[in-house]
């Protein structure tokens, strides 16, 4: 098999698939671990792709951050407090980030 198959992803440590257990909001990865599950590579990774954050309450790499963690760039990950030098920008719910600079008309 080249591929794991439906919602599970390859967890290469093992070469076994992990399957992701499906709840009422949606689903829950079950990569072991500090490893998160990505859409992309369709395995389970331990830093997400580029553009791609870990979210810790469906452990997967997503495209956005949701409740009251921000994207961050610098470790890919959702977290409710940015890396050092970086602010939380939350323009709306959909786009809450950590940027390194403000962008007008906004200020640190």
């Amino acid at each position: 098999m080249n591929q794991c198959p439906g919602e599970s992803y390859a967890y290469n440590s093992n070469q076994t698939c992990i399957y992701s257990t499906m709840t009422g909001s949606g689903y829950v990865s079950n990569c072991p671990g500090a490893f998160f599950a990505d859409r992309i590579s369709r395995s389970c990774v331990t830093l997400c792709p580029i553009g791609y954050f870990a979210t810790t309450s469906t452990k997967y790499c997503e495209a956005t951050c949701t409740g009251s963690e921000f994207a961050d760039n610098e470790t890919r990950t959702c977290t409710p407090t940015c890396s050092l030098h970086y602010f939380a920008l939350n323009v709306n719910t959909s786009a809450q980030v950590c940027v390194q600079y403000c962008p007008a008309p906004y200020y640190a």
